[in-house]
């Protein structure tokens, strides 16, 4: 399950995991579960009762919640780097076009 693609279609692709996990649900209990799971919940949660995995003193742990906007936070030493190392399972899970060069 990739987070872009819980973004585009999160329906299909909450409903795909949990058949993959061999889990029943209904419908509506997998619509609730990603009622409760939107970013913009999430942000609420981490501001009215903390984030436990957010270190102390950081920025909040749920920043923005846009596909790709990770990569403002990156130098372009970094995201080279990311490349080199990871080029392979960034390829394979659809992260990289035929150039090589970042999708999202």
């Amino acid at each position: 399950m990739r987070y872009e693609d819980m973004q585009q279609d999160p329906l299909n692709t909450f409903t795909q995991t949990i058949r993959f996990l061999d889990r029943e649900y209904t419908s509506e209990q997998i619509e609730r579960a990603i009622q409760l799971s939107t970013f913009s919940t999430l942000q609420q949660q981490e501001r009215s009762q903390g984030f436990w995995e957010k270190l102390v003193g950081s920025e909040p742990f749920f920043r923005r919640g846009q596909v790709g906007s990770g990569r403002e936070n990156l130098s372009g030493d970094q995201i080279e780097q990311l490349l080199r190392d990871h080029h392979e399972v960034m390829s394979r899970y659809g992260y990289l076009d035929r150039d090589g060069k970042l999708i999202y």
